[in-house]
Parts: structure tokens; C-alpha cells; sequence
């Protein structure tokens, strides 16, 4: 999702053409811009959100130069609980910093996460002080999101 002068863009999976150290975003009517770009991922770190100005014109067949102050870049993990006990999901890395996200219509969404190995483990409640089932250890990648089903 992008916002561009207070508007969202919804983008298509079309409008968006990755390279290595460019992303070209497509779809936006031509003429003066002026305002705040913010882009979301869900493998930027530390924040989901980049913000940067943009200032200059936009024509027809051509491209406006933006550069995204990116800090780094993780993965993301989304998880399809089959558990019927379990209603929250706890992720901790090899630092023992821990996340907890809650479990909604069956999912659990963890994003923006450094690549690495963390102990996933379904929780039976909120703050995830009791267990619905043995921990299991899974490793974030650089630019992908992991999907599991648990």
C-alpha cells in the first residue's frame, strides 16, 4: 500500500516492478506532485512504514525519482492456526527478544522481522503464559514470508 498527497494507492500486483536496488511503481495519474510518500512492507526494518517527501512533476510515460531511506530489510512470517485451542502465537529470537501476535479468524501475521532462527510456539491464551504445543524452531529468510499451518 502506498500514500501519496494523503491518498492511498492499493497497488496491484502490475504496478509494481522489483529490481535488485529499484522499485517502480506504476498507476498514478500524471501531473505536479507535491506532498509525502509512504510506502509499507512487511519485511522493512525496524518499521513497516517509509516516509519521504516528493516534490516535481509527473508525465506521461515517464518516471519521478524517489530514493527510500530503507535501514534494512527481514522477512515476515503468516501462520493458518488449525489449533482449536490456540488464540495467540509467540516468536522469540536468538537474542530472547520476544513477539506475540494474536490469533484472528484462524491467522496470525508477524511481519518485519530480522532474518534469522526464532522458537515459535501457539499459546493457549492472550499473553501466551500457557502452551498449546511443543515450541519448534523456524528461520525467517531475507525478503520472503514464511507460511505456516499449525
Amino acid at each position: 500500500m502506498v500514500t501519496l498527497d494523503g491518498r492511498r494507492h492499493e497497488l496491484k500486483r502490475t504496478d509494481l516492478e522489483r529490481h535488485e536496488r529499484l522499485l517502480m511503481l506504476r498507476g498514478f495519474r500524471e501531473g505536479e506532485l507535491s506532498g509525502e510518500l509512504s510506502l509499507r512492507h512487511d519485511h522493512f526494518l525496524p518499521q513497516p512504514w517509509i516516509r519521504v517527501p516528493v516534490q516535481g512533476e509527473l508525465l506521461r510515460g515517464g518516471r519521478l525519482d524517489v530514493v527510500l531511506p530503507v535501514a534494512d530489510v527481514g522477512g515476515a512470517i503468516e501462520l493458518t492456526v488449525v489449533s482449536a485451542t490456540a488464540v495467540a502465537v509467540r516468536l522469540v529470537d536468538a537474542d530472547g527478544i520476544e513477539r506475540v501476535a494474536t490469533v484472528q479468524s484462524g491467522r496470525a501475521r508477524l511481519p518485519n522481522l530480522p532474518v534469522g532462527p526464532y522458537q515459535l510456539s501457539l499459546c493457549a491464551d492472550a499473553e501466551c503464559t500457557t502452551p498449546a504445543g511443543d515450541p519448534e524452531t523456524v528461520e525467517v529468510e531475507l525478503l520472503e514470508t514464511l507460511e505456516l499451518r499449525r
